[in-house]
């Protein structure tokens, strides 16, 4: 048992008769308290720890099985079932505090493992010749999808708005879906060029950036993907500024919310929060997905790496996107960070729900 000095327990130690036995019934491992054929009592906490040694008071309901037992055992273990209960919580307690310690001691030498490996010149040398291959492969579809951009904005302006997005607005369902997917290719291919060309952003590119219009923006572009899904989108309210810079900003909730357009299952959701704190805005990406392990949450951020259960989903997939927003938010003063239900959604089998919060400076 425990210490009392130190945990509110309890010491006991092995009978001889125990010692002796060979019954071995206390093995048998059974989930409640039990008594083995000399009358001591025994419990099972989990498959690796075990009390035993003791003789319950309240248990003793037929004396002569135990009376010849009780004499030969210390007075110490004969105990209340009151007082073994207080011991089995606390040790309960300490065993769950311990491998709560273990496990995040283990996800710090994890992580910091992972920073120092990402800082590395030989992991930032293996990064940036990765993204130059992708880009190499991205450059003649950049051409590509820059004069359908073109010859799609020619069309557009028939509808003689006086900006591009009131053109847009005007335009056919078709037109509109040629004219976002252009955007959205772009997006991808600019997001690449940013990770490898952070340095390039200077602070005289910053400026006040109304987040809640970006973020209408951007889901405009991805819509006709999400009705496709039939995925339902609400997006709150926000008329704070960020003080940013407009194009790299950009990127980053595209990346997210990309995302959840690839793992969301069908007829499900995207719900979009904003929460001004004092200094700063938090914006939530609340959506349905697989299981991420939270020893995974912080390493879907790194280059090239997806959840195990991701594959499930959607088979594709670089696992860059989420890097690239990462690396670029830090740059802009802000963070990013994942958080996930531990219980099963209830109408999607094998999702959860999962919340991917952005955190920028609002503009002074």
């Amino acid at each position: 048992m425990l210490n009392e000095e130190h945990f509110d327990g309890f010491d006991v130690v092995w009978p001889e008769l125990c010692k002796k036995c060979s019954h071995l019934t206390c093995m048998g491992k059974p989930k409640d308290i039990s008594s083995c054929p000399r009358g001591i009592n025994f419990i099972w906490l989990t498959n690796n720890l075990m009390i035993g040694g003791i003789i319950i008071k309240e248990r003793t309901s037929t004396p002569r099985q135990v009376a010849s037992t009780i004499k030969k055992i210390p007075k110490n273990n004969i105990v209340s079932i009151e007082k073994l209960n207080t011991s089995i919580r606390n040790i309960i307690g300490i065993q769950n505090n311990y491998s709560n310690l273990c496990r995040e001691t283990v996800n710090r030498i994890v992580s910091e493992h992972e920073s120092n490996l990402i800082k590395s010149k030989d992991f930032k040398k293996s990064i940036e010749e990765k993204i130059d291959k992708y880009l190499e492969t991205m450059h003649d579809y950049k051409q590509f999808v820059s004069t359908i951009f073109q010859n799609i904005n020619c069309i557009i302006k028939k509808y003689n708005g006086k900006t591009d997005e009131e053109n847009v607005a005007l335009a056919t369902h078709y037109e509109k879906a040629i004219y976002y997917s252009c955007i959205m290719m772009e997006s991808k291919i600019k997001t690449h060029s940013y990770v490898k060309n952070i340095h390039l952003v200077s602070d005289c590119d910053f400026g006040k950036t109304s987040i809640h219009q970006l973020i209408v923006k951007i889901i405009r572009i991805y819509q006709s993907s999400f009705d496709q899904k039939s995925i339902k989108i609400t997006v709150g309210e926000s008329y704070a500024n960020v003080y940013t810079h407009y194009n790299v900003v950009t990127v980053i909730p595209h990346a997210i919310i990309d995302n959840a357009l690839k793992y969301c299952p069908e007829k499900s959701y995207l719900h979009v929060h904003f929460k001004e704190n004092k200094e700063s805005i938090d914006v939530e990406f609340e959506s349905l997905g697989p299981k991420i392990d939270k020893d995974e949450r912080a390493r879907i951020f790194l280059p090239a790496t997806r959840g195990k259960n991701a594959p499930s989903v959607v088979e594709e997939g670089m696992g860059f996107g989420l890097y690239a927003a990462r690396e670029l938010i830090y740059k802009l003063g802000g963070s990013i960070d994942v958080h996930q239900n531990e219980e099963e959604d209830a109408n999607f089998c094998g999702f959860y729900k999962t919340i991917f919060t952005m955190q920028l400076p609002l503009s002074k």
